[in-house]
């Protein structure tokens, strides 16, 4: 327990200040980023169409458009011809910042918990062999989350090679204090 506890809350820290990091003192991420033009008009446009759907919360929805397949029909033809979009909307804007930083912290040391779970459970006296495997599934849980998100939504290469880089480098620096901590000691 006391090895889950260590390498989970040291992970956590590692992670938490490499986001930082990466967020706010590197401008990999904002690069990936376009304004979009109207961005006000088009907003008040989704809000109020938002009300017209008879929507009764306001919380953060994801929209497409157009929509690409009929499901009554099932017919996708031409979807792969038109413009599209997705876009994420949070009508009553973000939540604090502190707010967010906390939620932040406590997800990603659960996420530490669950990876040194995954080491204790190798039963491994090796750092090293421990460090390769937290590396190995940063890698997968990275490709599984951009794969999909490119194939499926369109977003850019460039926004999910920022991502894939940013995932790696968080764990494979978390790696090292989960790896170390959670090692079999005896």
């Amino acid at each position: 327990m006391f090895r889950l506890l260590k390498a989970g809350l040291t992970g956590g820290i590692v992670l938490f200040i490499w986001y930082s990091i990466s967020w706010t003192m590197l401008s990999w991420h904002q690069k990936t980023f376009t304004s979009l033009p109207f961005g006000d008009v088009i907003i008040q446009s989704m809000l109020e169409a938002n009300v017209h759907l008879n929507q009764d919360s306001m919380d953060s929805e994801i929209y497409i458009a157009p929509q690409v397949v009929d499901y009554k029909s099932k017919d996708i033809s031409g979807y792969d011809k038109k413009a599209f979009a997705f876009i994420a909307l949070s009508p009553n804007g973000l939540k604090p910042m502190n707010e967010q930083l906390l939620f932040f912290f406590i997800s990603e040391t659960l996420l530490a918990f669950l990876m040194s779970l995954v080491i204790i459970l190798v039963d491994s006296f090796k750092v090293i062999k421990n460090y390769s495997i937290v590396v190995l599934i940063s890698v997968i849980v990275a490709l599984g989350y951009a794969l999909p998100a490119n194939n499926w939504w369109g977003f850019s290469f460039d926004y999910l090679k920022v991502e894939v880089v940013d995932i790696i480098i968080a764990w494979a620096l978390a790696g090292i204090p989960i790896a170390y901590f959670a090692r079999r000691i005896n």
